[in-house]
């Protein structure tokens, strides 16, 4: 999740300058934490490349549809960071009764475009990628986040630092013909009116309008009210107590106002763990990813996802 979400994890002197000659024993704890995180996320990312292979899947656009090609199939990746993480057991659930859609998903807590940008380029280069769907909300945990100086990108230079790498990212991928939906992060519970989350966003949707084969997808207001944080919303037709619904309504955020998990920790330099329970946020968001991607399928594919063909 986004780095202004947690601040409190994190040394000011650090992110102003990259150097703290004196850290409080918290201070020092949370640098190693973020250590941490870098050093798991760069070994997961290079476990990612190294995975990648060819799956032989062709896509053709077909009026405004994307169809299954020559092998009539159609082949999803999702990237992102603790949202996806979270998300991605419901947003995988949504594809996996159909044979003629492969969905995979490569996502990491506190991580960044950046940090992904090279796994993109080895997929794009070994696959035949349909459909990638990008949900970064803002972090600035990792290496490739930092400035020459060692600090944290921040604010302004954040935020040109997230376009110049969605910007790479979508030549990247658009240039194998994949198409690109930029979901959104939703509002937290402290975000600030006007603050990065809401620019960020400005920004994903600003630059998907430039491209005829990006999308934006406003997955994060399946978990709000009239674009407002709400702890919890009324509960799906299926939600039941088993599931955490009491008098009709079902909690939809963790207790850190930032993820989905309810009744979880904090997260860690944006690195939450495995939610044990049900989540009705993530699936919330996860579905409403999912759903950009259906939509956009040709006919005989939505079918195929409906009737688990």
């Amino acid at each position: 999740m986004s780095d202004f979400t947690c601040e409190e994890l994190i040394d000011p002197a650090l992110s102003r300058t990259g150097v703290a000659s004196r850290r409080s024993p918290r201070a020092r704890r949370a640098a190693l934490r973020i250590v941490a995180v870098a050093l798991i996320a760069t070994l997961m990312l290079s476990l990612f490349a190294s995975a990648a292979s060819a799956t032989g899947s062709v896509w053709s656009a077909s009026g405004n549809y994307v169809d299954g090609g020559s092998d009539d199939k159609v082949s999803v990746m999702l990237w992102g960071d603790s949202l996806a993480f979270e998300s991605q057991e419901y947003f995988l659930a949504r594809f996996e009764g159909s044979e003629r859609v492969r969905a995979n998903a490569r996502t990491f807590g506190g991580t960044a475009t950046c940090d992904f940008l090279a796994d993109m380029t080895a997929v794009a280069r070994s696959t035949e990628l349909d459909i990638a769907v990008l949900e970064f909300s803002g972090n600035s945990f990792t290496p490739c986040m930092t400035d020459a100086a060692g600090a944290r990108y921040q604010d302004q230079g954040l935020l040109t630092k997230y376009e110049y790498d969605t910007r790479r990212a979508i030549s990247v991928l658009t240039r194998s013909g994949t198409r690109v939906y930029l979901a959104d992060s939703p509002v937290n519970r402290d975000e600030v009116v006007g603050g990065i989350g809401a620019r960020l966003r400005a920004l994903y949707a600003s630059i998907a309008a430039e491209y005829d084969n990006v999308e934006y997808v406003a997955a994060g207001a399946a978990v709000l009210t009239d674009g407002r944080f709400v702890e919890t919303q009324p509960c799906l037709s299926f939600e039941g107590a088993a599931h955490g619904c009491v008098d009709g309504r079902i909690s939809v955020r963790a207790p850190d106002g930032a993820h989905f998990c309810p009744g979880s920790g904090p997260a860690m330099a944006g690195v939450t763990s495995v939610c044990p329970r049900w989540s009705s946020g993530a699936y919330r968001y996860a579905d409403a990813m999912a759903q950009a991607v259906i939509t956009d399928l040709a006919p005989p594919l939505r079918q195929a996802i409906t009737t688990g063909k």
